[in-house]
């Protein structure tokens, strides 16, 4: 099951390793389209409803996604330098901190679901909908957990195929059990659940992957099996996956802000119409977001594994050789969107008015241009997560995106309402390139090995090492 990263090409193991991984997350967020287009079925407010709810999921998600960021990094920096033991420790107290997190957070998500969804400018149906719907997927939140859980533990070991399989897996059930609950099954006695029938499928399908996740890493074949052992220094053990960890969940939190953000704007100006189209618009993003995130876990994995031993010029190059697959991916995907904005909408919401169709065909028209820029800032961050360093990325984002992008979306807004939302994705175009320019600049000066000693201190057996 466990690879060895530092061999052989830059180029060819970044893709072999990376293109899996990308592939699996991508079809993830296509198999969340092909969800969207059930819900089409059931008109726009059902559409709106679930961006609402999915927006507010997506919250918690990107704490869970930290914390695994975080474990990654370590665990596979003791892989790179053969300490498999204390890798499986660290793997078994991640599991722990994702299961605690995933119940508080679910938890408070599900007992004020109504009030984050009229923070959102949520009305009428699709609010009551949307509210009921968040409910449900939040306290799912701890399948969530537990499958970026167990797919990040096998891509620190550079095992990429488990995690596809685990990602198409899920989704796939998730398809089929979104036309069993969403129209029901009268044969069987199965109830049609509309639009909260999704948020069923998604729970129920990612519960049994899990298992079959924690399964897979039972196996005997496996060098980080499950068990109860912890790391002897629990506390400071911790604290290092905090140290990547929370910048890297702050990060996140920043760029998904941004949605609630354009979300809540798009309301006011558009009412449901425009929050059905940008339903439709992030649903398409996400495909670019998730195979970014592939890529990104291929980086964090391969320069993780680099920086362990001292191999400064493959950590560089991977950076770069991940970054410019993910945005050549996210070039590929922008140019579909512009070209085939109008067919898209229609498949999502057949039943969508004129106003929703405008609204997603500006969209697709100014914010084309910008995944690949947001993609290979995705994978650089990624890059340097992987020798733990997390708190550089989380500024230029905190910058980028929170002190500068969103409190001139307000003032636009404020000022220039009539103008519509043309404004709005034009200055999230500006942001995205302005971003990676900062990214691409910063990181030629990084100092990989320099940058990994101060995260991973030497483990006892490993003392008198020439790593």
């Amino acid at each position: 099951m466990e690879r060895d990263l530092n061999a052989g090409s830059v180029a060819r193991t970044v893709f072999a390793f990376g293109m899996p991984l990308a592939f699996g997350m991508a079809s993830h967020a296509s198999f969340n389209l092909f969800d969207l287009w059930i819900v089409g079925s059931l008109g726009e407010d059902a559409v709106a409803a679930v961006h609402l709810g999915s927006t507010i999921n997506f919250f918690p998600m990107i704490v869970g996604n930290g914390i695994s960021v975080g474990a990654v990094a370590l665990i596979s920096q003791r892989i790179g330098r053969k300490q498999h033991t204390e890798a499986a420790k660290t793997a078994n107290l991640a599991s722990i901190l994702m299961l605690l997190v995933s119940l508080v957070l679910g938890g408070a998500c599900a007992l004020f679901a109504r009030g984050l969804i009229d923070v959102q400018s949520g009305t009428g149906g699709s609010a009551a909908v949307g509210s009921e719907y968040l409910e449900v997927v939040s306290w799912g939140t701890f399948t969530m957990f537990g499958l970026m859980h167990v797919t990040g533990v096998l891509r620190a070991i550079g095992n990429a195929m488990w995690p596809l399989v685990l990602m198409l897996g899920s989704n796939a059930l998730n398809i089929a059990l979104d036309f069993v609950l969403i129209f029901g099954w009268p044969s069987f006695g199965i109830e049609a659940m509309g639009a909260v029938g999704a948020a069923w499928a998604s729970v129920l399908a990612r519960l049994v992957f899990v298992v079959l996740g924690y399964c897979v890493l039972a196996r005997a074949s496996s060098p980080l099996r499950p068990g109860r052992a912890l790391p002897r220094d629990l506390r400071g053990e911790f604290l290092r996956i905090l140290r990547i960890g929370v910048p890297q969940s702050v990060q996140m939190f920043v760029r998904a802000s941004l949605v609630l953000t354009v979300t809540r704007i798009a309301g006011e100006v558009g009412g449901t119409a425009a929050q059905a189209a940008l339903g439709v618009a992030t649903r398409l993003d996400t495909v670019v977001l998730f195979s970014a995130v592939g890529w990104a876990g291929a980086a964090t994995a391969m320069v993780g594994q680099a920086s362990a031993a001292r191999l400064t010029g493959r950590c560089q190059r991977a950076a770069w050789v991940a970054a410019a697959y993910a945005a050549a991916s996210g070039l590929v995907c922008g140019l579909v969107f512009l070209l085939f904005s109008d067919p898209l909408y229609l498949l999502f919401v057949p039943e969508g008015g004129a106003a929703s169709h405008a609204h997603g065909r500006l969209y697709c028209a100014v914010l084309a241009f910008a995944p690949p820029a947001a993609a290979a800032s995705l994978v650089l961050a990624g890059a340097w997560n992987g020798v733990g360093v997390s708190v550089r990325p989380m500024l230029f984002d905190l910058v980028g995106f929170g002190l500068l992008l969103q409190p001139f979306l307000f003032f636009w807004h404020a000022q220039a309402a009539n103008l519509g939302l043309l404004g709005v994705w034009l200055a999230v175009l500006v942001v995205n390139w302005l971003l990676f320019a900062a990214y691409a600049v910063r990181l030629r000066r990084s100092q990989w090995a320099g940058e990994w000693q101060d995260v991973l201190p030497l483990c006892p057996e490993s003392r008198g090492s020439p790593l």
